[in-house]
């Protein structure tokens, strides 16, 4: 757990100087008719996760699952949104607990059915084409839940005044259970 902890903290840190240097440069340039804002987005992203603890063959190695994202965003102004994101892994898997033993000193397993992350989730845009997303939730399956915590970067690239291609990348600490990443490429409609 403290492991876990000072990951957030230093996560946090990196983070909130992110946000403070792009507020400073930002300081009123600010022009209406400049982009294409939408208060209300919705996202749906093809995604692969990377978890560097599984166990596949009988050996614990760095496995790989494909997973669907999807993300509602509620955006205040052109830097700052709120939003939910979900994501689900398409596969079962097994996974080393994070610094989990067992009783005899042999790693606990965990057995992940099709997990489903839910997180509420703030984003930050410090430049244009560029958010940075942190935020916190549940990963459950049906033996399991986890809270999560999770922080990211999702680069887009608009092709109309409603559609933006997308991609995600972030990485998801679950509490007492075991780490991943996630990198997704998809499309956001701006409504």
């Amino acid at each position: 757990m403290k492991k876990n902890g000072l990951r957030i903290l230093m996560l946090t840190g990196v983070l909130s100087s992110l946000c403070l240097a792009g507020n400073a440069q930002e300081a009123e340039e600010h022009s209406a008719g400049e982009g294409h804002f939408h208060k209300h987005s919705l996202s749906v992203l093809l995604a692969h996760v990377h978890i560097g603890n599984g166990q596949e063959n009988g050996s614990f190695q760095g496995i790989q699952r494909p997973s669907w994202m999807i993300a509602y965003n509620y955006s205040f102004n052109e830097k700052w949104a709120i939003g939910l994101h979900g994501d689900i892994i398409l596969e079962t898997f097994s996974v080393e607990r994070s610094g989990a033993q067992g009783e005899e000193g042999s790693d606990e397993l965990l057995e992940r059915d099709y997990p489903i992350s839910l997180v509420g989730a703030g984003t930050f845009k410090p430049i244009e084409h560029l958010g940075i997303i942190l935020g916190g939730g549940l990963e459950f399956d049906k033996s399991e839940a986890f809270g999560l915590f999770r922080i990211g970067l999702e680069p887009n690239l608009r092709l109309s005044k409603k559609v933006e291609l997308i991609l995600n990348l972030s990485y998801d600490i679950k509490i007492d259970a075991y780490d991943n990443w996630n990198l997704g490429f998809g499309i956001s409609y701006g409504l």
